[in-house]
């Protein structure tokens, strides 16, 4: 089942019964946003949940795990103006754990809240 589904910016102008009805989506979908970003992958109470795909706007892609519509768990995020890549365990949307790094230099290591953590 492939549906289209918007994400309202402006929640504050909603219904009740529309603001419910947003909040409860629930299944597989793609997801055009008015600012060019999609999502395919599944929804749970109108969150992004389980793996899916994130390509933004600016071409930039995340392909991996969410959880509360953030990303979660494993995934790996593609950074399309300078090629570099991040591959790892995230939390909360952020690196967080044990990861790879590419850009100009390689780190291979430990992430703690988006940032190189130790040695790596």
């Amino acid at each position: 089942m492939v549906e289209e589904y918007k994400k309202n910016t402006s929640s504050k102008y909603m219904t009740k019964a529309e603001e419910e009805e947003e909040n409860s989506f629930n299944g597989l979908s793609v997801s055009i946003f008015e600012n060019g970003s999609i999502f395919e992958g599944n929804y749970h109470n109108g969150n992004f949940c389980g793996v899916g795909l994130e390509l933004q706007a600016n071409g930039n892609t995340y392909i991996g795990s969410f959880k509360e519509g953030a990303k979660n768990g494993n995934g790996t995020f593609y950074w399309f103006s300078n090629s570099e890549i991040y591959s790892g365990e995230w939390l909360s949307g952020l690196p967080h754990g044990l990861g790879i790094y590419l850009a100009k230099d390689k780190y291979e290591g430990n992430f703690a809240n988006g940032l190189k953590h130790g040695f790596g």
